[in-house]
């Protein structure tokens, strides 16, 4: 199933995780592919937030993609592209993914 968001449409998240990080991803208006939430919530589940942050707010994209934590790489290319909104989205994730 898909859901429609503007003029894309991404995978409908299956999981509750996936949920709330593709709510997070829409109300700051960085929904990068289709399955980016998806990918980071498998990164998230598979090391845990704290280290996800440490990840995102330490290495390059591309070093990210070379260790294959593809979601992570996400946050790194938001870091990268615009500090403001990064910390934004790291904030609003840390309340989602805590809980």
């Amino acid at each position: 199933m898909w859901v429609s968001i503007g003029k894309g449409k991404v995978p409908r998240p299956e999981f509750e995780l996936e949920e709330k990080i593709l709510e997070v991803f829409i109300a700051n208006n960085c929904v990068f592919s289709s399955a980016a939430h998806i990918k980071l919530a498998y990164d998230v589940k598979r090391l845990g937030w704290e280290q996800v942050k440490y990840l995102a707010s330490n290495f390059s994209p591309s070093q990210l993609g070379q260790m294959g934590y593809l979601g992570v790489r996400r946050l790194a290319q938001l870091r990268r592209d615009n500090e403001q909104k990064f910390q934004k989205v790291m904030k609003e994730l840390e309340e989602v993914v805590t809980r």
